[in-house]
């Protein structure tokens, strides 16, 4: 026997108590998903004519959800501008770090003389650098021209380039922190199949923990990664998958001590390709370019990319079934196993 159908007042009455719980006060700030339900619950109330005193009390609340959510990303954009602009991770805008972002904005309309003027009422102690606080302090004398500065240089791509490198730039290293092993972009990912990105944070560089090591995905992972995303017609995959299979790993690292345990220490590099640390903008973009699409969260993260920078996968190591433990080795475990072997000594002498 189907539910009989509600009758008005039990509409009413339902509608009443969903916007009530709608609009009480969150434990942490508002977020956009919140704003938007909740305008959906009053939207239905107000065609239930819900008592008015219950949508004034919403009303309240939204306008003062918005105020947050206006705040906290006008942080975020701060946060995220400086994080871009400060190369080498001092905790301060040089004049030769902002002139790089004045290249990099000129494009958009800007003009130099503008951003120098900002940076000269940035600067209040004047010692030609910036900090964060400083920058803060100016912003909330409401500077419009920064605000809007600052969220240019927030949304801005890293170049005006598409493909390999607008996603990544022009260089990579190979296997570690260190500019002495670079290799050009195009070089490192333009034959591969399929490309895997590895985003991972520094709450891993707590524990020293590591992404499992692609010495082992030779043996393990990259013949399911070959069985899940490549054309098993093609004899060669399955004979030599990493051939057809290249790693980015990218760190958000803040500090250069931290960034070189996660990626690679100067010894035999390891067997991925790394976004190096003095590019912060191209970091910040490459996970932007993802960071939405992605429905839980996992560091480190798998994206797995055609060579056209199609997305195949956000869960690389969800397909893969890859539990945690597996995830993440011990890097000195690779470098044990290699140095064992002999592999980089011959390397390292000649």
């Amino acid at each position: 026997m189907g539910r009989l159908p509600l009758e008005p007042h039990e509409i009413r009455e339902k509608a009443a108590k969903a916007l009530q719980r709608g609009c009480l006060p969150l434990p942490s700030h508002a977020r956009r998903t919140d704003a938007e339900r909740l305008i959906g619950l009053m939207e239905h109330a107000r065609k239930w004519e819900v008592e008015e005193a219950l949508l004034e009390k919403a009303e309240k609340m939204l306008e003062k959800w918005w105020d947050q959510i206006d705040r906290h990303e006008a942080i975020d954009k701060l946060q995220q501008a400086f994080y871009r602009m400060d190369r080498n991770a001092d905790g301060f805008i040089d004049k030769e770090e902002w002139g790089r972002m004045m290249g990099r904005l000129e494009a958009t309309g800007w003009t130099r003389s503008a951003m120098e003027d900002i940076f000269t009422r940035f600067d209040g102690d004047r010692d030609r650098r910036l900090g964060y606080e400083e920058i803060v302090s100016h912003l909330l004398t409401n500077d419009k021209e920064g605000h809007k500065l600052v969220k240019q240089v927030a949304t801005t791509p890293p170049s005006e380039r598409e493909g390999l490198l607008g996603l990544f730039g022009d260089d990579l290293l190979k296997g570690t922190a260190y500019r002495e092993f670079p290799i050009a972009t195009t070089d490192a990912l333009g034959d591969a199949d399929i490309i895997g990105v590895i985003f991972m944070t520094s709450s891993t560089i707590d524990k020293q923990l590591y992404p499992h090591t692609l010495l082992q995905w030779n043996r393990e992972l990259l013949q399911r990664v070959a069985s899940l995303y490549l054309d098993l017609r093609n004899p060669d995959v399955l004979n030599k998958p990493s051939q057809k299979f290249e790693v980015v790993l990218c760190s958000f690292d803040t500090q250069w001590e931290c960034f070189t345990r996660t990626v690679g220490r100067p010894g035999p590099p390891a067997p991925w390709m790394v976004m190096p640390f003095d590019c912060p903008w191209e970091r910040d973009y490459l996970w932007r370019c993802f960071n939405s699409k992605f429905e839980t969260r996992t560091d480190p993260a798998l994206v797995i990319l055609t060579p056209k920078l199609e997305i195949i996968s956000i869960d690389g190591f969800g397909d893969l079934d890859v539990s945690q433990s597996l995830r993440m080795k011990v890097f000195e475990e690779w470098c044990e196993e290699a140095e064992s072997k002999g592999r980089w000594r011959l390397m390292f002498q000649a």
